[in-house]
């Protein structure tokens, strides 16, 4: 059994938590901007902003611990499966929204394609992963 992962596993789950805390800062610390930039307007309601956070800290949480274990180097299947989890409803949640209520901004098509991809990305790194584990 070879136990060192992969560069290709570690620098994909790296990127993932990147991204996931790098979107989950965002929407929990500057939702206006963010969803501004889609086309949505927020209103200065509570309730919703409260609900609109709470998903930022839970991506920031996942984020962290995407990284910690890219650097930390031990068995990356459980980390590689929340990523994949992660992108893949994510992307599922959109398909489901395009189609109940349409088309969505261009940006949110390209989140889309993003989230997508590293799902799929995940996966692959995932199945390496596994390979690596059984040798």
């Amino acid at each position: 059994m070879n136990a060192n992962p992969h560069i290709f596993t570690k620098l994909t789950l790296g990127a993932a938590g990147l991204i996931s805390l790098i979107v989950g800062l965002t929407i929990a610390f500057a939702p206006h901007a963010l969803f501004g930039s889609a086309g949505v307007s927020l209103p200065d309601n509570a309730s919703l902003l409260s609900e609109i956070r709470t998903p930022g800290v839970f991506l920031i949480a996942i984020g962290g611990y995407l990284i910690f274990a890219a650097l930390r180097g031990a068995s990356l299947v459980v980390p590689l499966t929340v990523s994949v989890v992660l992108f893949g409803a994510y992307a599922a949640g959109r398909v489901l929204s395009f189609a109940a209520d349409g088309m969505p901004a261009q940006s949110l098509l390209m989140a889309f394609g993003v989230e997508a991809l590293i799902a799929g990305i995940c996966l692959i790194a995932l199945k390496t992963e596994k390979s690596r584990l059984a040798l």
